[in-house]
């Protein structure tokens, strides 16, 4: 099936040449990691601060959602956003110590 496709799509008979590297659709090559820019976003509020924003967001849409899976769901996620949260602030103490001191 694949090679009559490529055959009557890109002319591939007896006696054709070789498609180069990246020339067939089904075979993109991606660019190297080197050359690819990252996508940066300047935060204006702390980890925390938008953890606790999305637990809220999360609590108050689950508030007016009838009981189900998708409610439980936001309800799980804002648990967790509240309790990374809580644990961001506790390593950050200063009294915290990192294990070997």
């Amino acid at each position: 099936m694949l090679t009559s496709l490529l055959k009557g799509k890109f002319g591939l008979g007896p006696g054709a040449t070789p498609p180069r590297r990246g020339q067939f659709p089904l075979f993109k090559v991606r660019e190297s990691a080197m050359t690819a820019k990252r996508n940066r976003t300047k935060h204006t509020h702390s980890l925390q601060e938008r953890l606790q924003l999305a637990a809220d967001q999360a609590r108050e849409l689950a508030g007016r959602m009838p009981p189900g899976r998708d409610r439980e769901m936001l309800l799980r996620r804002a648990n967790q956003n509240e309790v990374t949260s809580n644990l961001t602030d506790w390593l950050s103490a200063p009294g915290f110590q990192k294990r070997g001191r």
